[in-house]
């Protein structure tokens, strides 16, 4: 299933588990409705916590559904534990997305963590991308010259001191393009973030890689990018 597949999936899943199960309550699970009041999602109990923070508004209306199945996907592990009483301790989720917008791309950025059990939370992290003129869906196999760019990245961020590289987890950092889903512009730089797990253990941390895209012109798009 490609990627916008799994949001659309994620989108059906938010609708229905707004209609049939947030809105009748949590027998022992905790009670009451769970759905956005504008930007904001928050239920807070003895069972769980849900904070979900949205900026005020969104480029487009297909930027603001893709966002929100994507957080519903998420929200589907805490419904498997619910259904299986499997919440033996407090479960959280708690998301704060932000925009970046630079007046030619838009990037919305959800950073945060759930918590289901274990020894620590796990990140969450993901960038959506929309141009900022017409709103619609960017990546970074939009903005860059060819695909030969993924081994271009691949090769210059192995060879920067600065990125630690847990060994044995080098294949984070290959070409394929997944690898390379999580990054936004700040200035003229383009920020690359590998979360924990994808080039290290979770006491890693998350990771960047800044390179200048004035530098490396020829590897991207630079009018899809930049003003």
């Amino acid at each position: 299933m490609n990627g916008k597949g799994v949001l659309i999936l994620g989108l059906v899943f938010f609708l229905c588990l707004g209609s049939q199960v947030f809105g009748k309550g949590h027998k022992g699970q905790g009670e009451g409705t769970f759905s956005y009041e504008g930007n904001r999602m928050m239920r807070d109990n003895s069972f769980y916590l849900v904070d979900i923070a949205l900026p005020e508004s969104f480029v487009s209306k297909e930027a603001e559904k893709e966002v929100k199945a994507y957080l519903a996907l998420e929200l589907a592990e805490f419904e498997s534990y619910r259904k299986e009483g499997k919440l033996a301790l407090k479960w959280e989720y708690k998301v704060l997305v932000t925009e970046k917008s630079n007046g030619v791309l838009t990037s919305y950025v959800a950073e945060g963590y759930s918590f289901t059990g274990g020894a620590h939370p796990n990140p969450v992290y993901r960038v959506f991308h929309y141009s900022a003129k017409d709103g619609r869906e960017m990546d970074l196999g939009d903005v860059i010259a060819d695909k030969t760019v993924y081994d271009s990245l691949s090769r210059m961020v192995m060879a920067d001191p600065s990125v630690n590289v847990a060994e044995g987890w080098e294949e984070g950092l290959s070409p394929a393009p997944e690898n390379w889903e999580n990054w936004y512009v700040e200035g003229e730089d383009m920020v690359f973030v590998f979360p924990p797990y994808q080039i290290g253990p979770y006491s890693d941390g998350f990771s960047r890689w800044m390179l200048s895209l004035k530098d490396n012109a020829g590897l991207f798009k630079l009018s899809e990018i930049l003003p």
